[in-house]
């Protein structure tokens, strides 16, 4: 099949999971304020005990430890030792040997690697979105290529670093116009100086990451490694298991509670899974699709200038929803998958048909107040670029450098109601991210001086 590619303006070690061994032999050099084993077990502190035939002080440990039901075992491992005199310095010596090797085997393992190359399959999961996104990804740092497919293939990116001089990113994905339904073409967006584009990788770097423990997860012994940061009041804590074969490292499980620096996305709680890891695959999987010629993208909404999963914005919404009759309701459409989908809104039950809609008076918080009065929640745009936003928790959210002009609105969200919180007016906004983040998914908005524009863009429809 053909694909349609467009162009558009640029805008935007091997450590492996191995069960911890107590270690049977000390490694690396000695401490001069741990008590050495003298004599088959005695410190230097205490009196030998007596010889221990050609056993050393962990000989005797594992003695110890292959006769555990037998009375007097210490002493029946080591001869030369009457009776039971020797058991219980037989066991102060097992517990020290087994704290100071117990130790000597919590030392810090080195980080695992992936490799520059590599294919993995697994699954993203937003658990308070209801998402699970299923995907394939292809690596290849050396040559500067990525490919992530997503539900099987029904969207692909490619983000290649060596085209042009800062980079290009691709996407082929299924588009449904007035005239033409889930044509699948590619779109094509150039890196800048300050945004280069690079291969996009599937795992964390694991720069600040620590080891913190082993354990068992899902059946399978894996070494778990942690980050832990702050950003003003909120925690970030991302957790990596890694799991161990005859060739390296295996990822297992990464989950993020916090800001999602692997994916630039917002504050929330992130699952990958990790499956059917290797190294090798065919260097096509890199090759773009051929034959296009250049189109204008269009989004799902219609041929009304909206690009789905890639923004648009409400009026042109409302106006397919006029000309269709209404929207497909969620129970018979299906659940938002988190990626443009092929549409299929003619086989839905289609609910809530528009007679119109209003745009509110640009700028004007009585407006808007009056709107959400006498007709409920508004659509509005907002500056939602800072990380603050991203981090907000609770409180009026004030950002100083939030814009309010219409060119620097970035994000689609609800006006639900207005109020005031120790002196200070607000709007309270619901989010359309999920109830992890901010105040179980809403933040107040401060009304002063517009701030991030929620006056300046706001609409509602008027039903038929």
């Amino acid at each position: 099949m053909g694909f349609t590619c467009s162009s558009c303006a640029a805008t935007n070690a091997a450590a492996s999971c191995r069960q911890q061994s107590l270690g049977w032999k000390h490694r690396g050099t000695p401490n001069p304020h741990r008590p050495r084993l003298l004599n088959g077990g005695a410190t230097q502190n205490h009196t030998p005990l007596g010889p221990i035939q050609a056993l050393g002080g962990l000989c005797l440990l594992a003695a110890a430890s292959s006769l555990p039901t037998q009375p007097c075992y210490l002493s029946r491992a080591v001869r030369g030792v009457d009776g039971c005199r020797m058991e219980g310095w037989g066991w102060l010596l097992v517990l020290g040997a087994a704290v100071l090797l117990g130790a000597e085997s919590k030392a810090p393992l080195e980080r695992p690697t992936f490799g520059d190359i590599y294919h993995v399959k697994g699954a993203i999961s937003l658990p308070y979105a209801e998402i699970r996104e299923p995907f394939e990804a292809w690596y290849n740092l050396t040559g500067g290529k990525s490919r992530i497919e997503y539900y099987g293939g029904q969207v692909v990116t490619f983000q290649f670093g060596s085209v042009g001089p800062f980079g290009a990113s691709f996407k082929v994905t299924p588009e449904t116009t007035e005239t033409e339904v889930n044509v699948r073409k590619c779109f094509r967006i150039n890196g800048t100086d300050r945004d280069p584009i690079a291969p996009q990788s599937v795992f964390p770097s694991l720069e600040h990451f620590r080891w913190v423990r082993e354990e068992r997860f899902r059946g399978q012994h894996c070494a778990v490694w942690q980050n832990v940061s702050y950003w003003g009041h909120k925690k970030n804590v991302y957790t990596l298991r890694v799991g161990s074969s005859a060739r390296g490292p295996v990822p297992l499980h990464y989950e993020v509670r916090g800001y999602n620096s692997l994916l630039g996305s917002h504050y929330d709680k992130y699952e990958i899974e990790y499956s059917a890891f290797g190294h090798r695959f065919a260097p096509s999987v890199f090759q773009l699709p051929h034959g296009e010629r250049p189109l204008p993208p269009q989004g799902p909404a219609g041929g009304f200038g909206n690009y789905a999963c890639d923004g648009g914005e409400e009026w042109r919404a409302y106006e397919w929803i006029k000309k269709h009759g209404g929207i497909a309701s969620t129970e018979s459409y299906g659940p938002y998958l988190g990626q443009n989908g092929y549409c299929h809104y003619n086989q839905s039950e289609l609910v809530a048909p528009l007679v119109g809609y209003v745009t509110v008076e640009p700028g004007s918080a009585e407006a808007l107040k009056a709107a959400l009065f006498k007709h409920g929640p508004v659509a509005v745009n907002i500056d939602a670029s800072h990380k603050s936003f991203a981090f907000y928790a609770n409180g009026v959210y004030e950002e100083p450098r939030c814009g309010n002009e219409t060119s620097d609105l970035d994000h689609a969200v609800l006006a639900v109601g207005y109020g005031v919180l120790h002196g200070k007016s607000y709007w309270l906004i619901k989010n359309s991210w999920s109830t992890y983040w901010g105040n179980d998914g809403y933040i107040l908005i401060a009304m002063k001086d517009n701030n991030c524009g929620v006056a300046t863009a706001a609409s509602f429809p008027i039903l038929a």
